[in-house]
């Protein structure tokens, strides 16, 4: 056994690892990006719907228009935010029991 508890392990060739790593930390930011950007682009599949809407609707032509511009921007908005929030919340659960678990190849 190697004196220094923090020192890497030397593996052999034949030798493999484990398959599975473990997520003990999520950059909030990065995450709120990537969940900004995604729920805006998800905002997109929703806009058809409301644009019909507005074309049942006589009186509703204004609200379709201004769901087709707002609605990707809130959608992105509340990505970013719950993004950082879930990150923040995640990295303090796993800090108590420990991260996700996820098998790599």
């Amino acid at each position: 056994m190697d004196a220094n508890p923090y020192s890497t392990p030397v593996m052999d060739r034949t030798q493999r690892s484990s398959p599975t790593r473990t997520v003990v930390r999520i950059n909030p930011i990065q995450l709120g990006k990537i969940l900004g950007i995604s729920y805006a682009l998800m905002s997109l599949l929703i806009i058809p719907l409301f644009i019909l809407i507005a074309i049942a609707n006589p009186h509703g032509a204004g609200v379709g228009l201004g769901v087709v511009i707002l609605l990707p921007i809130f959608y992105g908005i509340a990505g970013l935010i719950g993004g950082v929030i879930f990150a923040w919340i995640y990295n303090i659960c796993a800090k108590l029991v420990g991260g996700i678990e996820v098998e790599v190849e």
